[in-house]
This record gives C-alpha cells, sequence and structure tokens, in this order.
C-alpha cells in the first residue's frame, strides 16, 4: 500500500479492521457513494482523501451507522 500524509480510503479501511470492525472496500465505497453518509475530497490523482479530523468523523459515523460503537 502506498503511504501518504492525508488519510486515503485504504488508511480508514485498515484502521476500521485494526479495531475489529471488518469491513471491505466496496462497503465503504457504497456507504459513501450512495447512502451519502459522509463524502471525501478527490484529488487531481482521483485519490479520495480526507483530514485527520475528518477522518475520526467518517470512523464514527461508520461505527453508528452498523451500531458498532
Amino acid at each position: 500500500m502506498r503511504s501518504f500524509s492525508y488519510f486515503t480510503i485504504g488508511k480508514l479501511i485498515e484502521q476500521l479492521n485494526t479495531e475489529g470492525y471488518k469491513i471491505d472496500r466496496n462497503t465503504f465505497r457504497k456507504l459513501m457513494f450512495k447512502d451519502q453518509l459522509f463524502q471525501m475530497q478527490k484529488t487531481s490523482g482521483g485519490w479520495h482523501v480526507c483530514s485527520g479530523e475528518d477522518a475520526k468523523l467518517i470512523i464514527s459515523l461508520i461505527k453508528e451507522n452498523y451500531q458498532l460503537k
């Protein structure tokens, strides 16, 4: 996995998995695009990224959505 200074979808999924919440990329993207639970910025290179504060918020939203809190 490539290493970035900001949070990408892969980093957020990895964080959730280390906390014991199994979620895959397809489910994550469904929550972001179809369910519009949260939004991430898209870079000119096509990567979806967010800041550290936004990453914490996204993780808590996913946990609340699946009642994992």
